[in-house]
């Protein structure tokens, strides 16, 4: 078995040329990549003592559900975060 990774899908007409080739392979190019999130927030330091961001606040400040880094839910696991 081999095993690769990269952020570009394969196209179709590669996808194919391949299978007739009798080369199978699954393309799962998400789940194998990795996400960050950067943010400068003034006097909120870096690192372990920073800010916190769970998976689903991130997609909600994404969305513009969440416009504030005070906002109820970030403070919520953030109990020491002063913005």
């Amino acid at each position: 078995n081999d095993f690769g990774s990269g952020d570009i899908p394969i196209s179709a007409a590669d996808k194919e040329n391949w299978n007739n080739k009798g080369i199978e392979f699954a393309q799962l190019p998400f789940v194998l990549s990795a996400v960050s999130f950067f943010h400068n927030i003034p006097g909120v330091p870096t690192g372990e003592m920073g800010l916190n961001m769970t998976a689903c606040l991130l997609s909600r400040v994404f969305s513009a559900d969440i416009t504030e880094w005070d906002h109820p839910d970030i403070k919520a696991i953030n109990p020491g975060l002063n913005v």
